[in-house]
């Protein structure tokens, strides 16, 4: 790209045409942004919860964060900006920041691709103009497809941080702003929070690969992605990191569901993975003591067309029962009939079923 050449940036509506005043040359720089860094965090959680997008998707991913900081408490700062504790960051004039707290220390590099929530505020209102991505994570790429004030902040980051990221009109919506939405000429701050990132020489792989792409991408290549995967929960579950271990399997099933097959020998082969993943999702949170989950994933197993270990998903559903004290409902999953009878992992259950039979014969 011409370093002169103008940039175009498209908002919500309409579309802001920026020309001489931010150069490419510039934008590299990182002329006249500044940013501050938000609270520190202490929480032993990690960032998404069950319910966010992202799931699995943690190769590039700080642990020991909390995820459920709230950006909506934090307020924007639009007036102390000439703090003497600003100062310039090494190699790039014009960039000053005041760092409060640095949150991990994994380095975003230039061409990958960064997964935030953000809030964003216009100087002189109270409420904010853009909190479309507040919850589910907006994706972008470094080099230069999200605003470029915006982008130049994000590139300063590391993962895991929360930032003020002060972004002058020449790097926001200029001088004309967006019609009906954006004054022209205004200051803005963007609250974000810098979720994870996938690196340039992942995008081939077809776990983060878009979905015109994924078209003309054989059907094993993407069974051996999953497997890859499931393998990765695999290590974090032998290694007792169950919370991360969840992800992978949520990210590997979400993925390998959203995917047709062409024969009968494909979809035999997407049950097959699938029944895996979610015999070793039902098993991370029964270790996580989240027995209605673990229930969940083992009748998952048990719709699927194809389910050879059908007595695992029953046994493991009837130890979540155990652990929520529906003792009956553990009775029933546990049926001799209905469980392998050389099933090892069962025999406690059967010795509990034994037990309270004898139990009901006294009374």
């Amino acid at each position: 790209m011409d370093p002169s050449a103008p940039i175009q940036l498209l908002a919500r509506r309409g579309k802001v045409q920026l020309g001489a005043a931010v150069p490419m040359k510039d934008i590299i720089s990182g002329k006249a942004l500044r940013f501050t860094y938000g609270p520190e965090l202490d929480s032993e959680e990690d960032y998404f919860s069950d319910e966010e997008t992202l799931g699995s998707k943690t190769y590039f991913e700080e642990q020991g964060v909390d995820t459920n900081i709230d950006l909506m408490n934090i307020l924007p700062n639009f007036h102390d900006l000439d703090d003497p504790m600003w100062v310039e960051v090494p190699d790039d004039d014009g960039i000053v920041k005041k760092r409060i707290v640095r949150i991990g220390g994994i380095a975003v590099p230039t061409q990958a691709k960064v997964y935030f929530t953000y809030v964003g505020y216009l100087e002189g209102y109270t409420e904010p103009f853009d909190t479309a991505h507040i919850l589910n994570p907006k994706a972008s790429f470094l080099d230069g497809d999200a605003l470029p004030g915006l982008t130049m902040g994000l590139r300063s980051m590391t993962v895991g941080e929360i930032a003020q990221i002060f972004v002058p009109p020449s790097y926001g919506y200029g001088e004309l702003g967006c019609p009906d939405r954006i004054p022209g000429g205004v200051n803005i701050v963007f609250i974000v929070h810098l979720k994870q990132y996938i690196p340039k020489e992942k995008f081939q792989d077809p776990l983060f690969m878009t979905e015109e792409k994924l078209q003309v991408v054989k059907f094993r290549e993407i069974l051996k992605a999953v497997q890859g995967i499931n393998q990765e929960g695999n290590q974090l579950l032998r290694s007792k990191n169950f919370q991360m271990a969840v992800k992978k399997y949520k990210y590997a099933i979400n993925f390998l569901e959203t995917r047709s097959t062409a024969t009968e020998k494909e979809h035999l082969e997407r049950e097959k993975i699938l029944g895996t993943l979610y015999l070793n999702k039902c098993g991370a949170h029964l270790e996580l003591q989240e027995p209605a989950k673990a229930i969940r994933e083992g009748k998952h197993y048990l719709t699927l067309d194809h389910h050879p270990r059908k007595f695992k998903a029953l046994y493991r559903i009837a130890k979540a029962h155990l652990h929520l004290g529906n003792l009956d409902e553990a009775l029933l999953y546990c049926q001799e009939s209905s469980i392998d009878p050389t099933n090892k992992e069962a025999s406690d259950l059967k010795q509990y079923r034994l037990c309270r039979c004898e139990r009901k014969k006294r009374l």
